[in-house]
């Protein structure tokens, strides 16, 4: 809406009923809606570690199939450098609860996280530390905001969806000739 004087206002977006409700997740750190949850972190970078990490990155990336698939929980992963290259966020969305994902992650894919994350991150213990959990606990931030559409759809319901999708466009293609 554009007013007299030619200043831009914005209307208030209305409540959305039946709008799923964002909470903290029950056992840790981290937001949830439905089935969906998520966590952030934030690690001060050893000089020189991201450019170590730009090395690997294809790899990582390559890798990251392997791993996401093997937990099987991930619906979106990514680490980001900041501030001249001196953080590191790390953003993911994941089925479940907080201390169940953390378990599978430095006990399915412990050797991809040392991978990345030694000689790059300050004080990295390394993923197999017995305290590597609480250790990454201390650089979780809490979101102020998130969003996850279709919050009641985990991975597993998402990949079955898809497989069914390609099983009906199959049928539709094949009556069609």
């Amino acid at each position: 809406m554009i007013t007299k004087n030619g200043a831009a206002t914005q209307t208030p977006a209305p409540p959305t009923a039946g709008a799923p409700t964002v909470a903290r997740q029950p056992d840790g750190l981290g937001k949830r809606v439905g089935d969906i949850a998520e966590i952030t972190v934030l690690f001060p970078v050893k000089p020189g570690g991201a450019a170590r990490f730009r090395q690997n990155a294809a790899k990582i990336q390559t890798d990251a199939f392997y791993y996401e698939e093997l937990i099987g929980t991930v619906h979106d992963f990514r680490f980001t450098f900041i501030n001249d290259d001196t953080q590191l966020i790390g953003a993911v969305t994941y089925d479940g609860d907080f201390k169940s994902y953390i378990t599978d992650i430095f006990t399915k894919a412990w050797q991809w996280f040392d991978e990345m994350l030694a000689d790059v991150i300050e004080g990295y213990p390394g993923a197999s530390h017995p305290e590597i959990a609480e250790w990454t606990a201390k650089h979780i931030v809490e979101a102020d905001m998130w969003y996850a559409s279709n919050a009641t759809m985990t991975v597993k319901d998402t990949t079955r969806a898809q497989k069914v999708m390609q099983a009906f466009d199959s049928l539709l293609d094949s009556a069609s000739t």
